[in-house]
C-alpha cells in the first residue's frame, strides 16, 4: 500500500504544473522547476527533488502544493520514517485549502484538495483509524465525477480496501461497481469533459499513470472482485474470478494465496495447504508473514492446536524483523513498521487463540491481554479473555479434587481405636474450592486469569455485543446509530466479520458464561437474570437450553426458591444437546466455522455426551432439590431413574452421595455403607423397572 501513497503523491506534484492553489497562473520557469522536480521524484533521486522544491518554494512561498510536495519528498528521503511529521504537512496543508488564512476558497482547485484528501485518509488507514479515513472517502465520492480517473480508481480502491477491513462487503461492492464502471466507460472510447479538463494537470510523468485499459488495473481489480466473493459469497463466482488470476503470466503469490483461501472455505484444508507450499517464491517478509498465519489458521480448522500455535509463533518471529529492520535504533515510526505493528497484534491474538485450544489458557490469557489495545472493541476478544479465565479456574478446580483422591490430603489424624475409632478430616477437604474467593490485588491495571476478572469482560462483550444491529440476510455487521448523540462505535477486523449467526452464537456463549461465574462467585442474583434472559432467546440450541435451566435451578436452590427450581429441572424437555440452530441463515463457510468455534468453547470441559446421560445427571440434580425439600422417596426414585439411563463415569460420585444421603434419611445405615464400599448405585440397580418421577 505504500505504493498507493507514493503513486498519488506522484499524481498531486504533479497538480502544480498550471497554476499555483490561489489561482494564480505559473511562469514558464516555475513549471520547469515543477516538471524536474517531479522527473527527480520519479527516478527516486530525492535529495536533487528537494533542492529543487526548495528553489520553486522561493518563488512560490507558503504554496500548499510545493509544500505538501516538499513534505512528500522529505518522507520518502527519509525511507517513509517520518510518518508523523508528514502528517502534520497534511494537516497544514489541508488548513490552507480550507481557506481559513483568509484566502478565496472558490480559488481552490477541487482536484487537488481531493488529492490531498486521498493521502490523508491513506495515512489514517494504515493508522487503522478506519472511521476517520471512510468519512473522508465518502466525503471525496461526493465529488468523484470532475476527478481525473487514475485518481478516482484510488480513491475506489482504497474505499474498497476500507470496506475489506470492516468486512462491509455491500459497500465494498459498491465501489468496485464503479470502478467496472468506469473500465467499461474506457473501452467504449468515452470520456467527459471534466476528465480532459483534469488531464492537463499531467502534461509530464504521464507513463507513471495507468491507463484504465491497462494490464495490471484489470489484475488488479479481478483480485479486489475474488477478495470480495470470498467474504460475502458465492464462491461460484469467486472461482471465476481466481481462474483469471491463475491464468496470468506470471502467476503471483496473491492468486495463490486467494486461491487458497478458496479452499480453505469450502473446508479443503489438505488442498489449501497444498496451494499454499506451491505459491512462488516468497521475496518479502509481509508475504512470509502471511503464508505462516495462513498455515495457524488452516491447521487451527483442522484442530490440530498446538501445530498451528507453532506457525503462528513463526509469523510473529519474522514480522518482529518487519518492525525493528527500517530502523535500528528501535524507531518503529515507519510506514512498513506500522503495518507490521498492526500484524503484531492480530498474530498474537491468533496465537493466544491457539493457546486456549490447546489447554494451556495462562500462557493465553498472558498473549491475549497483550492485544488489548488493538482489539478492546471486539466483544469476542474480551469472551475469549474470559474463557480462559474460566479455563484456569477449571484445571485449579480439576487440580485440587486430583489431590483429593489422595488419603493424605484428605485425612489429618485418626483416633480412637476399635469400634471407637474416629477420623478427623482435614478443613481444605470440604470442598469449598468451588467457591473460593478470587484472589487478592486484582485490577484492570494488573489483570489476573481469575473469575472475578472474567465477569467483567463478560460484561464487556455482552455490552459491545448489545450496540449491533443486524439482518439474518445480511452478513455484515452494522453499527446501531439510533441516538446521534451515542458514540460511533467501530469494531476491529475480528469482530466486524461476524454475521448475524455469529452474533447470535456469541450471545448465547456470553449470557451462558455469564451464569456460570456468577454462580461461581455468588451473584446469585446476576446468574438467575442470565438464565432467564439466555432462556428466553428464541432458536435456542439444546445445549445452551439445557445449561440455561441447570444454572437457573442451581442459582434458585441456592436462594431457597426450591420449588421454582424444580421446574427447571424437568428431565422430559431434554430432546436435544447439540450446538445447532435450527434455523440458520445462509453463510459461507468461513463465517459457519466461527459459529462453530464459539459454540465448542462451552463445551470442551465435562458435559453430557448423549440424551441419555444428560437426562441422567437431570435427575441426579433433581433428586439433590428432593433432598433439600425433606422428600427423600422421590429423591430415590430419580436416582432409579439416574441409573437405568446409566450415568457417565464422571457424574457417577455426585450421585452416590446423594444415594447415600437418602439411605441415612431413611435409617438405612447398612444399605448407606454398602453404597460407599462399592461406589456404585447399589442396591437401586435392581428396580430398573420404576416409572418416572414426573408420571408418579
Amino acid at each position: 500500500m505504500s505504493e498507493s501513497i507514493k503513486a498519488n503523491s506522484e499524481d498531486h506534484k504533479e497538480g502544480k504544473n498550471d497554476r499555483s492553489s490561489n489561482g494564480i497562473l505559473a511562469s514558464d520557469d516555475e513549471r520547469v522547476l515543477a516538471q524536474k522536480a517531479l522527473l527527480q521524484f520519479h527516478s527516486r533521486k530525492y535529495e536533487e527533488c528537494l533542492r529543487t522544491i526548495n528553489e520553486l518554494l522561493e518563488i512560490r512561498q507558503n504554496d500548499p502544493k510545493v509544500c505538501h510536495n516538499l513534505g512528500v519528498a522529505q518522507f520518502y528521503k527519509s525511507s517513509c520514517t517520518k510518518l508523523d511529521e508528514l502528517t502534520k504537512v497534511f494537516d497544514s496543508v489541508l488548513i490552507q485549502f480550507s481557506g481559513e488564512n483568509g484566502e478565496d476558497q472558490d480559488s481552490v482547485d477541487e482536484f487537488d484538495q481531493a488529492a490531498l484528501n486521498y493521502n490523508k485518509a491513506l495515512i489514517l488507514y494504515f493508522f487503522r483509524q478506519y472511521e476517520k479515513a471512510s468519512d473522508i472517502i465518502e466525503g471525496l465520492f461526493k465529488i468523484i465525477e470532475p476527478l481525473d480517473e487514475n485518481l478516482a480508481c484510488k480513491i475506489c480502491f482504497l474505499a474498497a480496501d476500507l470496506s475489506f477491513a470492516t468486512r462491509q462487503a455491500n459497500m465494498a461492492g459498491e465501489k468496485l461497481a464503479y470502478i467496472e464502471k468506469m473500465i467499461t466507460s474506457s473501452e467504449k472510447g468515452s470520456t467527459n469533459q471534466h476528465h480532459e479538463k483534469s488531464e492537463t494537470f499531467f502534461t509530464v510523468g504521464g507513463g507513471t499513470k495507468h491507463g484504465l485499459q491497462s494490464e495490471s488495473l484489470q489484475m488488479k481489480f479481478n483480485q479486489y472482485k475474488a477478495r470480495l466473493h470470498l467474504l460475502n459469497g458465492p464462491l461460484k463466482l469467486c472461482k471465476r474470478e481466481i481462474k483469471i488470476l491463475m491464468s496470468s503470466t506470471p502467476v503471483t503469490p496473491t492468486a495463490h494465496f486467494l486461491k487458497s483461501n478458496f479452499e480453505y472455505l469450502r473446508k479443503n484444508y489438505r488442498k489449501s495447504i497444498k496451494i499454499l507450499n506451491s505459491s512462488p517464491r516468497l521475496d518479502s517478509n509481509e508475504l512470509i508473514v502471511m503464508y505462516y498465519n495462513n498455515l495457524g489458521c488452516i491447521h487451527h480448522q483442522m484442530k490440530k492446536h498446538n501445530l498451528a500455535a507453532l506457525y503462528c509463533k513463526k509469523a510473529m518471529n519474522v514480522n518482529e524483523e518487519c518492525i525493528q529492520k527500517p530502523n535500528d535504533s528501535g524507531n518503529i515510526n515507519s510506514l512498513s513498521a506500522v503495518q507490521a505493528l498492526n500484524r503484531h497484534y492480530e498474530l498474537l491474538y491468533n496465537i493466544g487463540i491457539e493457546l486456549l485450544f490447546s489447554n494451556r489458557p495462562l500462557p493465553g490469557f498472558e498473549a491475549l491481554i497483550q492485544c488489548m489495545q488493538a482489539f478492546n472493541t471486539d466483544p469476542k476478544y474480551w469472551f475469549r479473555i474470559a474463557e480462559c479465565c474460566i479455563s484456569a479456574y477449571r484445571m485449579g478446580e480439576e487440580e485440587i479434587a486430583a489431590k483429593a483422591q489422595n488419603k493424605s490430603y484428605i485425612v489429618s489424624t485418626v483416633v480412637g481405636v476399635g469400634q471407637h475409632q474416629k477420623t478427623v478430616l482435614k478443613p481444605t477437604a470440604d470442598y469449598s474450592y468451588r467457591y473460593l474467593p478470587p484472589s487478592h490485588g486484582i485490577s484492570v491495571a494488573n489483570p489476573e486469569p481469575s473469575l472475578k476478572f472474567a465477569l467483567p469482560c463478560l460484561k464487556n462483550a455482552l455490552l459491545l455485543l448489545s450496540s449491533v444491529n443486524y439482518n439474518n440476510n445480511d452478513q455484515a455487521i452494522q453499527r446501531n446509530d439510533n441516538s446521534r448523540s451515542r458514540a460511533k462505535v467501530y469494531f476491529s477486523p475480528s469482530a466486524a466479520g461476524m454475521n448475524a449467526h455469529d452474533i447470535i452464537a456469541l450471545r448465547y456463549a456470553i449470557l451462558a458464561a455469564i451464569a456460570f461465574v456468577s454462580l461461581q462467585l455468588g451473584e446469585l442474583v446476576l446468574a438467575l437474570e442470565r438464565s432467564k434472559e439466555l432462556l428466553a432467546l428464541p432458536s435456542l440450541p439444546g445445549l445452551y437450553r439445557y445449561l440455561g435451566h441447570m444454572y437457573a435451578a442451581e442459582a434458585l436452590i441456592r436462594l431457597n426458591k426450591i420449588d421454582e427450581a424444580v421446574q427447571h429441572l424437568s428431565p422430559e424437555t431434554i430432546t436435544d444437546i447439540s450446538c445447532s440452530f435450527s434455523t440458520q441463515p445462509e453463510t459461507t463457510s468461513e463465517n459457519k466455522t466461527e459459529a462453530d468455534n464459539i459454540s465448542s468453547a462451552a463445551t470442551r470441559h465435562k458435559f453430557p455426551r448423549t440424551i441419555e446421560s444428560a437426562r441422567a445427571l437431570m435427575f441426579v440434580n433433581l433428586a439433590s432439590a428432593y433432598c433439600l425439600q425433606r422428600k427423600p422417596e422421590k429423591a430415590r426414585k430419580c436416582i432409579e431413574q439416574a441409573s437405568v439411563l446409566r450415568l457417565e463415569k464422571e457424574h457417577i460420585p455426585g450421585a452416590v452421595l446423594i444415594s447415600i444421603y437418602i439411605e441415612l434419611a431413611n435409617g438405612n445405615v447398612a444399605s448407606a455403607l454398602e453404597v460407599l464400599k462399592r461406589q456404585q448405585l447399589y442396591p437401586f440397580q435392581r428396580n430398573n423397572g420404576s416409572k418416572n418421577i414426573r408420571n408418579s
